[in-house]
């Protein structure tokens, strides 16, 4: 039986959610709470953690024959593909906290305005409908998270490696890499202003006045929101678009579970290049915001 611990650390965090920069020294304080130390596997032709394969808490037991018998189990487990490793709270509380999860129960959120400034509150109170979240929201926020974050949302647990000729991991670990890049979702929130234009002008015409103004309404808005999205050019996951009237919505829709498919390939995001961002752009006059002038 492994040893349990329970112990506050600080960790480093980036200057936001997915951010892929920390110029801002942030900090959260986070508990762990599993065993002291645990064995994970690592891939022999990568070196990189095989985050997806689990943990296995190692015995403090100072019986030598215990401890060997321990590790030929987690060999013959590791098979002909990993190798195991220990990772122990001590070595690296940041890394063990993303594989063991302990239930821990947030009671802040940060929350993130339209004016690019941020603050952190008490959780507002949450609803689910059909599964999707809906907030009950005390303050204007566009986006919010819960504070202090997961570790595992902190870190890119996909890309860590392990330097076996050293025993330890590589640091520093990446940060956890954002869902969609901001031209991904400048195409997707152009696309469905001109899939909105084109359901208005061909598909409302037999509907009742009050019905139709329902969908204009929700097109000015949608129309209107790029005034709006200026602080969040570099995150465009933070940015809520309106509900949908032609769907039932929540209040909250995160833009990072929607983009375009290549229309040649389905299984596959559309690559968006500054041409095709361009040419869409102006099909229906809009002007692409300042601040996308970064590689694609």
């Amino acid at each position: 039986m492994a040893k349990w611990i329970k112990e506050t650390f600080t960790m480093e965090v980036p200057d936001y959610y997915l951010s892929q920069e920390r110029t801002k020294d942030l900090t959260q304080e986070w508990t762990y709470e599993g065993p002291r130390k645990v064995a994970v596997l690592i891939w022999k032709n990568t070196n990189t953690l095989a985050w997806d394969h689990g943990v296995f808490p190692l015995t403090d037991k100072k019986d030598r024959t215990s401890i060997e018998e321990e590790w030929e189990r987690l060999k013959i487990h590791a098979g002909l593909d990993m190798y195991p490793v220990e990772l122990s709270f001590e070595s690296d509380p940041v890394l063990i906290s993303c594989l063991v999860y302990n239930g821990q129960k947030q009671t802040l959120q940060k929350e993130y305005y339209w004016d690019g400034t941020d603050a952190i509150h008490p959780k507002d109170e949450v609803t689910f409908d059909e599964g999707s979240p809906y907030w009950n929201k005390k303050n204007d926020w566009a986006y919010c998270h819960e504070w202090p974050m997961f570790p595992d949302h902190v870190i890119e647990l996909t890309e860590i490696k392990y330097d076996p000729d050293r025993k330890e991991f590589v640091k520093p670990y990446p940060w956890k890499k954002p869902h969609i890049t901001p031209h991904e979702f400048l195409y997707y929130y152009y696309s469905l202003i001109e899939d909105m234009r084109k359901f208005c002008d061909d598909d409302i015409v037999d509907l009742h006045p009050d019905v139709q103004v329902e969908f204009y309404n929700y097109l000015s808005e949608l129309e209107s929101l790029q005034d709006k999205i200026q602080p969040f050019i570099d995150r465009p996951w933070m940015i809520n678009l309106p509900p949908d009237p032609r769907y039932k919505q929540p209040n909250f829709n995160p833009v990072h579970h929607f983009c375009v498919m290549d229309d040649f390939d389905r299984t596959k995001k559309l690559e968006v290049t500054k041409q095709n961002l361009g040419e869409l752009a102006e099909s229906i006059s809009m002007e692409i915001p300042e601040g996308f002038d970064a590689p694609y």
